[in-house]
């Protein structure tokens, strides 16, 4: 566990990497002093709790890459004060359901990894405020449907990955307003 206060002293940290350690849980308000960090890396460490106040008041912060753990699910605050959050990797982990609102306050956020999870369905409106999104990675997961409308507001969407889940068939307007 990484617990509270360890980066306390580390005013001008800018970018923290800890990839492939045994850490599988963070203490809540951990970067509290850390109000600099744009970038934030925690891959293959076994982390599979992130507490909803985990990155509050990290207006900064641009990149949080969370690859290859075992995150079942995503506290629907965890994002919510990620507003210049441009980049966010949830790639190969457990997570099994994600609330409507999880990335709405990440409004320009352009990349977003969700492959290789446990996702079954995504709630109706979870990307509407995700305007600026240019790529959405979704395979690998088991996705069963997808609504007509879950992507109607990403006009910019470049890349879309959604191969290797469980779709029998996609609504025939899904791609309407994109």
């Amino acid at each position: 566990m990484l617990p509270r206060g360890i980066f306390d002293n580390q005013l001008e940290l800018k970018y923290l990497l800890l990839s492939f350690h045994p850490i599988t849980r963070l203490s809540d308000t951990l970067f509290l002093n850390n109000l600099s960090l744009k970038g934030f890396q925690l891959i293959g460490n076994g982390l599979y709790q992130v507490p909803d106040d985990t990155f509050l008041g990290l207006g900064k912060l641009r990149d949080i890459i969370l690859n290859e753990n075992k995150l079942i699910s995503i506290p629907t605050d965890l994002f919510k004060s990620q507003t210049n959050l441009v980049i966010l990797s949830l790639s190969y982990n457990r997570i099994m359901k994600l609330s409507r609102n999880v990335f709405s306050a990440c409004y320009k956020l352009k990349q977003l990894r969700l492959d290789g999870n446990n996702l079954v369905s995504l709630p109706s409106g979870i990307f509407e405020l995700n305007v600026k999104l240019r790529m959405l990675m979704l395979g690998n997961n088991r996705l069963e449907r997808i609504e007509s409308s879950t992507f109607s507001t990403l006009h910019k969407l470049g890349i879309l990955w959604v191969r290797e889940n469980k779709l029998e068939s996609l609504p025939n307007d899904l791609f309407s307003s994109v």
